[in-house]
Order: C-alpha cells, then structure tokens, then sequence
C-alpha cells in the first residue's frame, strides 16, 4: 500500500481548515503537511494563501 494516499488525522485537520475557505498568508500547518497536501493535489496556492481543489473537498465531505 501507498502511505501517500492516505492522511493522518493532523493532516486532515490541516485539509479541513483549508476548505473551510480561502487562507491567505502563511498556514499555521507544518511544511511537511502542506507540502504533501500540495503534492496530493488536495490544495492549491492562490493570491497568496491556499484553498481545497475540488480533489481536497471531496476527501473533506467524505470524511476520509
């Protein structure tokens, strides 16, 4: 199995708060999650903060 398909509960947190809406500036999220996120396409970087791709906000409904 690939552990880079799955996160763990802080991760998901992180991904959580971020679809909560668009976070401008500097995440309160550890580099190490923010960049697996980013590499998952879960998130994306937009004028200057980070927000769910349609990706992220299907992981986020489902829970998982």
């Amino acid at each position: 199995m690939r552990d880079d398909i799955f996160l763990s509960p802080a991760e998901f947190a992180s991904l959580s708060e971020m679809g909560a809406g668009l976070i401008l500036g500097a995440p309160q999220v550890p580099s190490a999650q923010l960049s697996k996120l980013l590499r998952m396409k879960l998130i994306y970087p937009v004028m200057g903060g980070f927000e769910a791709t349609p990706s992220g906000k299907l992981r986020i409904a489902s829970g998982s």
